[in-house]
């Protein structure tokens, strides 16, 4: 992903750079239930999600991209009704949405 600074007129601290930098490297690394691309586009269509833009995923279950958006956008009307849902859509379990929701977090703080 690359960044863009140029347009921010606050000073930015390089360890702050740097740091942003190796998340998204750590963000991009395989993990159990998901590839590194995967990954990486979880990643990418949560900051999507953030600026209320609808994008789609050409990877990605429906089933995560359904998931990544109600997570950023509308996490605070999540309940077991919705979970139980979610992780019986087709490409989701409870363990890829738990890897899904670290990614989530991990990538937007």
């Amino acid at each position: 992903m690359a960044f863009e600074y140029a347009a921010v007129d606050l000073p930015i601290r390089e360890q702050t750079i740097s740091s942003q930098r190796m998340s998204w490297e750590m963000i991009a690394n395989p993990g159990r239930w998901w590839t590194g691309a995967e990954c990486f586009d979880i990643a990418r269509m949560g900051s999507y999600a953030r600026d209320f833009e609808a994008v789609g995923s050409e990877i990605l279950p429906d089933a995560a991209v359904y998931a990544i958006q109600k997570l950023v956008v509308d996490n605070a009307n999540l309940n077991r009704e919705w979970y139980e849902d979610i992780i019986a859509m087709t490409g989701m379990t409870e363990d890829r949405y738990v890897e899904l929701v670290a990614v989530v977090v991990h990538s937007l703080s």
